[in-house]
């Protein structure tokens, strides 16, 4: 049921090995440490699945986190493009019922910022750049002595100072507060003479939120608590939330990148408390995500113990395990040769002895390949049928040496 699950949900590498858990895994690596053909194929498949985690896991982040095979900034180009072509014809249809724009308020606010002060006889943004650009906004503004109130002149105006601020942005800068009391001043005088520009700024804000939300995504995948971000990723619009997706799994995937090891287990890092928890809020399908993630990680446990270093203790006992049987078959079929009765049990005990223990290498080959498949039912299938006949001669071999014991005791006891 599990290897059928898997199967089903895009991880058709997950096979017998995995899903028996730790004996599976000791199984794996009992065969790999006995060498030959079949502990060479289950170490040759165990390292081309590794191979290939990367691959598999950035797959299934693009799928939790609708990445669709894009970037971020691919995606923020595409939605900036939108929201321009949405904005010019908004701000087109503004021009066409527009009012007179009254700039005073937006005036004044400049010459609050940029006035001399009483005492010191000099301006309180001095010589700075910003308050030389404040002074040439003023100067655009009042084009001399008339201030302008031609809708489209101020709306070019403002504009141009968006693409200012956007540019301040991109480069890591801040934004000066100055320069942004103005710009949020002149948008408020243009809202005041055109409803349509109300409208159409509306529009603007929205979709520059989602803009702005696949730079959030991505921050919430490298800082903040997840007990912060979830909530923050719950009051987005769905629109956001999309975008804030993308950012998110497009800084996952980078991540991922970085782990150059081939060995190295990239689903780990994303089973954490806190990927964990935010996953849960923000990935599309949160429990296919996290099935993939665990069958990942156990198929990276599986390859560990299979190919890594000794573990005695887990060795010995499976050593053991599989002496068992035929080394209690030898030993009594030793026993009976004292009694004068052990020459033919021992012949057979020799001959069903690779059987029972299990490790001639037609059994070792049919184990690798059981533990490899993804239908053990059919590998198995052959011995299975094997086993009801092996269990009618070991059932008659164990009555051979039953009976001459029973006999040699019987004349040691005369």
């Amino acid at each position: 049921a599990l290897i059928a699950a898997a199967a089903r949900e895009g991880q058709p590498e997950f096979r017998l090995m995995d899903a028996l858990g730790l004996p599976g895994q000791r199984a794996a690596n009992g065969l790999t440490r006995a060498g030959g053909a079949p502990g060479d194929e289950v170490a040759e498949f165990l390292s081309t699945r590794q191979s290939g985690q990367g691959e598999r896991v950035g797959s299934f982040v693009e799928d939790a986190f609708d990445v669709k095979g894009t970037t971020a900034a691919k995606t923020q180009t595409g939605l900036i493009d939108a929201r321009s072509t949405a904005a010019d014809a908004a701000y087109d249809a503004a021009r066409g019922n527009a009012a007179p724009v009254n700039l005073n308020d937006t005036i004044d606010v400049i010459d609050t910022l940029t006035k001399r002060d009483p005492i010191l006889g000099e301006s309180a943004l001095a010589d700075t750049v910003i308050g030389k650009r404040l002074k040439a906004l003023r100067a655009q503004m009042t084009n001399g002595d008339q201030q302008l109130i031609d809708f489209d002149s101020v709306l070019n105006i403002k504009q141009d100072m968006f693409t200012t601020m956007e540019a301040l942005r991109k480069s890591g800068k801040t934004v000066p507060k100055e320069l942004s009391d103005v710009y949020g001043a002149l948008d408020a005088a243009l809202e005041g003479s055109s409803d349509m520009y109300r409208t159409a700024n509306d529009g603007f804000r929205s979709a520059s939120k989602v803009i702005d939300a696949v730079d959030e995504g991505a921050m919430m995948a490298t800082r903040g608590r997840a007990a912060d971000n979830v909530p923050r990723f719950g009051a987005m619009a769905a629109a956001e939330q999309g975008a804030a997706r993308t950012g998110y799994g497009d800084r996952l995937l980078a991540q991922l990148e970085t782990m150059a090891s081939p060995t190295a287990n990239r689903a780990k890092p994303l089973l954490s408390p806190k990927r964990a928890m935010e996953a849960d809020a923000m990935a599309t399908d949160p429990r296919l995500y996290s099935d993939r993630l665990g069958r990942e990680n156990t198929m990276w446990e599986t390859q560990n113990r299979a190919l890594g270093g000794s573990r005695t203790a887990d060795n010995l006992a499976d050593q053991g395990a599989m002496d068992g049987i035929s080394g209690e078959v030898m030993q009594a079929g030793k026993a009976a040769a004292n009694l004068q009765f052990g020459d033919m049990v021992q012949k057979v005990a020799g001959a069903l002895g690779p059987i029972l223990k299990g490790q001639n290498e037609p059994t070792r080959m049919l184990i690798a390949q059981a533990l490899m498949s993804s239908n053990a039912g059919q590998v198995l299938a052959p011995a299975i049928a094997q086993a009801t006949k092996s269990a009618g001669v070991r059932r008659i071999l164990e009555a051979l040496l039953r009976q001459p014991m029973r006999e040699g005791g019987e004349a040691l006891a005369q």
